[in-house]
């Protein structure tokens, strides 16, 4: 028997062997073929293996299973938080989440079934989505957000679940200047006294929106959720709009499909909100800007084309953020 994650899945044979027993107590019928396609290296002893599962006798029946190893402990977080999310609503019904199915402490290793669907970032880039479809996607993006986000994430004195607090933290530096990071930190800051500590996904955008076969929604990909202000999800999403739609939709038209998600998201349209929630918005919009442009210049030494109308477009969102922050009447930037 293999004795690492890194042994198991880099051998077909082990593999089998580990997974087998537990598919058996799990689904009815026959395990015929595995097939095992690493998405992450198997040699870091940290990654992620797309499993398809067949049964003996039944052609149509193929299972989409994933298998998440980590050495440090971070799959049976993970484990333990979609339990949570099943036992909360979040298996069946309008809202999903993937099913976890077993979690090896011998191995480190989540196992889960996906939720069958389409990933609304492959229509997009497809050329399947209208204005219209795409604006009852982040229609749904908001209701399953505003669920998500009301679950209880304490109980009394005790965490619900086992999730750091705000894994962004301050925002960095990057190529903004100290006085306009400072300013931000602020906000933030203020925000975070008077709101109450909720589940936070960490990264919420189109490629983790699935619509499912049945109707359902579902958000995938846990890895980043932490206990914070729910505020930072529906800016990360807003932004994250903001720059992805750009080769597909008319600036008018992203304005419109942001505006649908803040709407459904807070019950009335933005400006409609109180002064010092429309404050803390920006702030978070202006943060969750900053995330991305980090994440853009680290990857982009050069940003030219798209990249670079990206970073250009980030900036903005930052500098309009901050005079916004110091009105006496501020309005978000992204969908005011």
């Amino acid at each position: 028997m293999a004795t690492s994650p890194t042994t198991i899945f880099s051998r077909p044979a082990a593999a089998r062997r580990f997974l087998l027993p537990r598919l058996r107590r799990v689904y009815p019928g026959s395990v015929g073929s595995i097939i095992f396609r690493p998405l992450h290296s198997v040699q870091s002893g940290r990654g992620v293996v797309r499993l398809f599962v067949t049964f003996h006798g039944q052609t149509r029946r193929r299972l989409e299973l994933f298998a998440n190893y980590d050495a440090r402990g971070g799959s049976r977080d993970i484990y333990r938080f979609l339990r949570y999310l099943a036992t909360h609503g979040f298996a069946r019904g309008r809202w999903r989440a993937p099913r976890p199915l077993w979690y090896s402490a011998t191995y480190h290793t989540l196992v889960y079934e996906s939720y069958r669907g389409r990933r609304v970032r492959d229509d997009l880039t497809g050329g399947r989505l209208s204005v219209q479809s795409l604006t009852n996607v982040v229609t749904q993006a908001a209701g399953w957000l505003r669920t998500f986000h009301r679950l209880p994430a304490r109980v009394g004195r005790r965490r619900a679940v086992r999730l750091p607090v705000d894994i962004y933290g301050r925002a960095s530096a990057g190529p903004q200047s100290a006085s306009v990071v400072a300013r931000i930190n602020r906000a933030v800051a203020a925000a975070n006294r008077i709101s109450r500590l909720a589940l936070v996904h960490g990264d919420p955008h189109l490629a983790n929106c699935i619509r499912g076969q049945d109707g359902g929604f579902a958000l995938i990909d846990y890895s980043e959720s932490y206990l914070g202000n729910p505020l930072a999800d529906v800016a990360m999403f807003v932004v994250h709009l903001d720059v992805a739609l750009q080769p597909f939709f008319r600036r008018a038209e992203v304005s419109r499909i942001q505006g649908a998600f803040l709407r459904n998201y807070f019950g009335r349209p933005v400006h409609q909100l109180p002064v010092g929630l429309r404050r803390d918005l920006v702030a978070y919009e202006a943060r969750a800007a900053m995330v991305f442009l980090r994440f853009t210049t680290n990857h982009h030494c050069r940003p030219t084309g798209y990249v670079g109308w990206i970073v250009r477009r980030l900036e903005s969102v930052i500098r309009q953020a901050v005079e916004q922050l110091n009105a006496r009447d501020p309005r978000p930037v992204l969908a005011a």
